[in-house]
């Protein structure tokens, strides 16, 4: 697929390089995405602000993408409400 950047010039999306030749990427980049800690604030509403002290992201199991596997075993909330840390490995 190609398209216009700002200055006109033509890019492919699938080969950034531009060489033409498609076969021959390889991306070389893997990403790990891990959820650290627990960040609700569960005195919000109190006024305050005080997080419950999960340290990690638990998946309650089941089948792959089924919407119980986003709420945390530890804590009980939605795995959104947890710290994201992508790591970015490189060959």
């Amino acid at each position: 697929m190609k398209r216009s950047n700002p200055r006109g010039e033509s890019v492919n999306r699938l080969n950034p390089r531009g060489n033409g030749d498609n076969e021959n990427f390889v991306n070389t980049q893997a990403t790990v995405v891990t959820y650290l800690e627990c960040q609700k604030n569960v005195a919000e509403s109190a006024g305050g602000h005080a997080v419950d002290g999960c340290q990690e992201f638990i998946g309650s199991g089941g089948e792959e993408g089924a919407p119980s596997t986003l709420i945390c075993g530890a804590c009980g909330c939605n795995r959104s409400f947890h710290r994201r840390l992508v790591t970015v490995l490189s060959e």
